[in-house]
């Protein structure tokens, strides 16, 4: 009985532990807000319409695609599930430069906003929640910011790699089969992974505005 308390008590210090962690978290980054300049907000603000609307295009050929699968039309079907593919394949080399590029600039700053691990919660396949899980241990055992940070990076480009690779193979498959429901539920999940991913990567982008405009 007494371990059973034991670790109900460890587990309520823990989670009071992460909500404040949560809220000193937040509160840090909406004090770096307050300092970015114009033409910074400019270029985060156009960074969140282009993340915002590749999702979109993305999740309209997807939903497209699934209405014209329901109604048995296969080949319009398969056209809109890889307009949608073309989608993300179009953006994903995009977010992988932008991130190389995040990793020489966040050495200059002078100070660095503090990043959090990304969330196993927020991912659906496999390898991206080994990856993710990963990522959140070692951040814990890195010491610097800039350490922490560009292992962000890094999970990121990871990331961008895995889930477009699932959805190019899922789209494949479905083309193959149109009618097998794996393929379709596989290019789903990889899809609203890579989504997770750019919101990520728009979060780092934010982070790295902050860290830079800091200096001035």
């Amino acid at each position: 009985m007494l371990w059973v308390l034991g670790a109900a008590g460890f587990a309520c210090v823990a989670l009071v532990i992460a909500q404040a962690s949560r809220y000193r978290h937040e509160r840090t980054v909406k004090q770096w807000d307050r300092l970015l300049s114009p033409g910074m907000r400019f270029a985060v603000q156009s960074l969140e319409l282009e993340v915002q609307t590749d999702a979109a295009i993305a999740d309209s050929g997807l939903h497209a695609a699934q209405r014209a699968r329901d109604r048995q039309d296969l080949a319009e079907a398969i056209r809109l599930l890889e307009l949608s593919c073309a989608a993300v394949e179009r953006a994903t080399p995009e977010r992988l430069k932008r991130l190389r590029a995040m990793a020489v600039l966040i050495r200059m700053a002078a100070a660095l906003v503090p990043v959090r691990p990304l969330r196993i919660r927020d991912y659906h396949l496999r390898e991206l929640v080994a990856l993710v899980g990963v990522g959140a241990a070692l951040h814990h055992v890195l010491v610097s910011a800039l350490e922490r940070f560009l292992l962000r990076l890094q999970v990121l480009g990871i990331g961008f790699r895995l889930a477009l690779r699932v959805l190019l193979g899922a789209r494949r498959q479905a083309a193959a089969s149109p009618a097998a429901p794996r393929p379709w539920g596989d290019f789903e999940r990889a899809l609203a992974d890579w989504k997770a991913l750019d919101r990520e990567h728009l979060e780092t982008f934010k982070a790295l505005a902050r860290s830079l405009e800091s200096e001035g």
